[in-house]
C-alpha cells in the first residue's frame, strides 16, 4: 500500500460513506478525499464525493464532542478547524481545557527534571571517582535531553493555545 490512504480492496469495495465516516471520526480535512482519489486512481475507481461527504459529516459528530476536544488537547494534538459551527464552541472550550491540563502537567515534569539536573550537578562537584563522574555526566545528558523535549512541548502547547484563542475571537 505504501503511502496510499486506502488499500486496493477499499478502493474496489467503494464504501465511500464508511470511508468518509472514518475520516470524520479522525478529524481529517475534506481534502483527504483528494488523497483517496490518488490512491484509487490506479484501480480506475473514482470516489463518490456525495457519499463520502455524508459519511464524513456523520463522523464529525463523533469527533467534535467536548470530551474528544479535551482528550485531543491533553494529547497536544492540533485542531484543524473542521467542526461545524454549532459544535465548535463546546469542542474548543474543552480542547482549550485539555491543552491547559497538558501545560500544567508539562510544567510539573519540567520542574522535576530541572531539580534532578541540579541534584546531578551537585553530585558532580563532589565526585572524584572518574567512573562515577562519567555516569553522572551521562545522566545529566539524559536529563538535558528530556528538558529540551519538555520545552519543545511547552512551545507547541503555547502555539496551540494561541491558535484556539484566534479561532474563538
Amino acid at each position: 500500500m505504501g503511502c496510499a490512504t486506502l488499500s486496493k480492496e477499499e478502493c474496489l469495495q467503494g464504501d465511500w460513506k464508511s470511508i468518509g465516516y472514518r475520516d470524520g471520526t479522525h478529524g481529517y480535512n475534506l481534502t483527504q478525499i483528494e488523497q483517496h482519489q490518488k490512491a484509487c486512481a490506479d484501480y480506475h475507481v473514482v470516489p463518490d464525493l456525495n457519499a463520502y461527504q455524508a459519511g464524513r459529516d456523520e463522523g464529525l459528530l463523533v469527533y467534535c464532542t467536548p470530551s474528544n476536544g479535551f482528550n485531543l488537547g491533553e494529547r497536544v494534538e492540533d485542531y484543524n478547524s473542521i467542526c461545524p459551527p454549532y459544535l465548535e464552541s463546546a469542542f474548543l472550550e474543552q480542547y482549550e481545557r485539555g491543552l491547559q491540563s497538558a501545560y500544567r502537567s508539562n510544567e510539573q515534569n519540567l520542574e522535576k527534571q530541572e531539580d534532578d539536573r541540579h541534584d546531578q550537578e551537585n553530585l558532580l562537584f563532589n565526585l572524584e571517582n572518574k567512573e562515577k563522574l562519567n555516569q553522572v555526566k551521562g545522566e545529566m545528558q539524559k536529563i538535558d535531553s528530556e528538558i529540551a523535549n519538555l520545552k519543545d512541548k511547552r512551545r507547541n502547547i503555547t502555539r496551540l493555545l494561541e491558535k484556539v484563542n484566534s479561532i474563538r475571537h
